[in-house]
């Protein structure tokens, strides 16, 4: 049973009408037969890496999904009155989250037959960890998955200074988002920074244009080992400066918040022409950093090991450790790669799959202020913000917008926020799936059924962390086959 089979199955799915339910807004139980349905789905949306596009274009919608997921753990600070974070909820009225509208709404289609059980926050967080874990190309590679996260109602941040970090700042934008804000680490930092690996930037969404590395759809240490190579420095004009390699017109770029991992460039931005190579070039090192980035340059497994850690704490900012549940199988035992240590619930019985019958409304969540800016991935319509009642609309396809120009956060600091959200009863909202929604609902759970079966080709029960002592560099087996 192979790819092509889960993509018709997931056609079948997203083309038949759906069931009459409401969504929630608030995830409180979850099936080991959900959770599979759940990961073959949005395996079959991502797919594997699609050669028969550029270059540049192959981690497109992969790389949406992982920024979505960063930009909404990224609004978090620890010291705001506020309570936003993972809260399946970004700003897009802030320039930093220019191109996500679409990414959006591609992940609220796939949703629809979960609405009823999933949260929006819960699903973002699914569908990052699973665009990596299939793009790794690691056997057994796995992010931690825990759910219980809750929709914002709203999540328009106050006038004033973002909260993402600046593409154009130095390390002490490390220290304001991921250590102050976030409660984090540099060496965590370090490692969700490399998920610049996926995607690209564009000019739309951030003013740059160009991928981090040639194979922008593998999910590798390739980020890191070409930050070690030699770059000129490019000023685009005051507010935009890029890094380039050879003549300046390699299609690949770093910006200075990359340059930081390793380099000091900001300090001394107007006497820096080049660094890295053999040497630093006109850089120094930035000690504070640089040596988490050197040894994930040099190994595959050990970053793809601290990736899979701080994924876990970023995308659990600000919610207590009993408000989340893990998935458990027929055998009791935690599924989505988490530990029993990770469990603060038991393998109790969840409810049944089958959804309300209440009439659809026909309206989708919203966000504050919109803006409908260029996105990754392929098709379909974006629902905004908070889950209120407005049905998405469906923006014309764009090319996706990478992580680039936005933020990402990074967790290592085993500190817990302070303001911790607690768990809370689970609430409907009269969001639906957004189709028409008025036939039986035999035809979505018969196709439900079908991608619980083929999920036995793309599931990771296991926790395996990636053997540190492999070869640097892993080889890597891409299929052909395009996107769904």
């Amino acid at each position: 049973m192979g790819f092509t089979i889960k993509v018709l199955a997931l056609a079948i799915l997203l083309s038949a009408p759906q069931i009459s339910a409401q969504c929630v807004d608030q995830t409180t139980a979850v099936t080991d037969a959900q959770y599979t349905a759940m990961y073959t789905a949005l395996s079959a949306f991502f797919g594997p890496v699609n050669n028969n596009l550029p270059p540049p274009e192959r981690g497109d919608n992969v790389g949406a999904a992982v920024r979505l997921a960063f930009h909404d753990a990224g609004e978090f600070d620890v010291n705001a009155a506020d309570n936003f974070g993972v809260d399946g909820c970004v700003d897009l009225s802030r320039s930093d989250n220019n191109g996500l509208t679409e990414i959006i709404g591609q992940l609220e289609t796939v949703r629809a037959p979960f609405c009823h059980f999933v949260s929006r926050a819960d699903f973002w967080v699914l569908a990052a960890k699973v665009a990596v874990e299939i793009r790794a190309n690691v056997n057994g590679y796995t992010v931690p998955f825990r759910f219980g996260r809750s929709d914002a109602a709203s999540c328009q941040l106050p006038a004033g200074p973002g909260r993402l970090p600046s593409a154009q700042g130095g390390d002490e934008e490390i220290t304001r988002v991921f250590v102050n804000q976030m409660q984090l680490t540099f060496r965590d930092a370090a490692a969700l920074i490399g998920a610049h690996t996926l995607g690209r930037t564009q000019t739309a969404n951030s003013g740059f244009n160009g991928p981090w590395n040639d194979e922008s759809g593998v999910f590798s240490n390739e980020y890191y080992r070409e930050l070690l190579r030699p770059w000129n420095k490019v000023q685009l004009d005051p507010d935009h400066t890029e890094w380039r390699r050879g003549n300046n017109q390699d299609r690949t770029i770093m910006l200075n918040a990359d340059m930081e991992l390793v380099f000091n460039v900001v300090d001394d931005l107007a006497n820096i022409q080049t660094c890295g190579g053999r040497g630093l070039g006109d850089c120094t090192e930035n000690t504070a950093v640089s040596q988490h980035a050197r040894q994930f340059a040099g190994n595959n497994g050990v970053w793809l090991n601290q990736f899979s850690t701080s994924y876990k704490l970023m995308t659990e900012v600000g919610y207590a450790n009993d408000a989340l549940s893990c998935v458990f199988d027929g055998n009791g035992q935690p599924v989505g790669g988490v530990v029993a240590a990770d469990c603060t619930n038991t393998p109790n019985p969840a409810p049944t799959d089958s959804p309300t019958t209440s009439p659809p409304s026909t309206e989708a969540p919203s966000q504050s202020p919109t803006t409908s800016a260029p996105t990754q991935s392929p098709t379909t319509s974006a629902p905004t913000q908070s889950p209120t009642t407005s049905a998405p609309t469906t923006p014309a396809p764009t090319t996706p917008a990478p992580i680039g120009g936005g933020g990402m956060g990074g967790m290592g600091g085993m500190n817990r926020p302070r303001r911790a959200r607690q768990a809370t009863t689970m609430t409907s909202r009269a969001t639906t799936a957004p189709k028409d929604a008025t036939v039986v609902g035999a035809i979505v759970l018969v196709a439900t059924v079908a991608l619980t079966v083929l999920a036995v080709t793309t599931r990771k029960h296991q926790h395996t962390h990636v053997d540190v002592a492999q070869e640097t560099y892993v080889v890597i087996a891409e299929s052909t086959t395009a996107y769904v």
